[in-house]
């Protein structure tokens, strides 16, 4: 996840497709296909502009379908996983594709804030359901407290903290939708956060609706 350097004069849009690979993984193994995958680790972080071919084009039609399918199945039936999942396959066929074209900006060789930008962004997205300071992300990648908080807010946008608690929303977001039936307190400490009351106040401060309301909105849509 990045902040984007908008001028404030201008609209802008921003989107953000977030899926686990266990949702996929079973039908990837199937059909040979684990490379897809693999594309996210050799490429990282690159750039694909939508209006450059055609291939990129589809991609963001995909993505708008994708979109509007998960905007409006409320409570996913089968049959709606069972089209976001082959949606999904060829967004990441595309994907694939896609990074294997001149035509997206890779760096060469990356700078060492870059790097270390990336694996602080990796750390915290693997251990953001634990308890995470500026300390212990510093002390675990062997950098300066300093250095860690600079690097990360300037590659990024974001502060560590401000982006451990992006990750514990979303982690939060999907638990609510995915599984209905678990208790808001389990899926506050599934999600990292200290405490359910904790994790109600930042939901509704974030979302403009608590868990409970986002959760019937979107198992229930009108």
């Amino acid at each position: 996840m990045h902040k984007p350097n908008v001028k404030p004069t201008r609209e802008y849009v921003r989107s953000v497709i977030q899926f686990s690979p266990v949702w996929i993984k079973n039908l990837l193994m199937e059909m040979g296909s684990m490379y897809l995958l693999e594309t996210f680790q050799t490429l990282h972080n690159c750039l694909i502009r939508t209006n450059e071919n055609e291939e990129s084009k589809e991609l963001e039609r995909v993505f708008n379908r994708l979109a509007n399918l998960y905007r409006t199945a409320g409570k996913p039936t089968l049959h709606d996983e069972t089209e976001m999942k082959i949606l999904l396959l060829h967004a990441l066929t595309i994907v694939h594709r896609l990074g294997r074209m001149s035509s997206i900006e890779i760096p060469n060789q990356k700078e060492d804030k870059t790097l270390h930008a990336e694996n602080i962004a990796n750390y915290l997205q693997q251990h953001f359901m634990k308890k995470i300071t500026l300390q212990s992300v510093a002390d675990e990648l062997n950098l300066s407290r300093s250095y860690v908080a600079k690097v990360f807010k300037t590659m990024t946008g974001y502060t560590i903290m401000e982006f451990v608690m992006e990750c514990r929303l979303t982690q939060a977001k999907y638990l609510l939708e995915m599984e209905p039936l678990k208790p808001l307190k389990d899926v506050a400490y599934e999600s990292g956060f200290e405490s359910p009351t904790h994790f109600s106040r930042y939901f509704r401060e974030k979302a403009g609706i608590t868990a409970k309301e986002y959760r019937n909105m979107r198992l229930n849509p009108q």
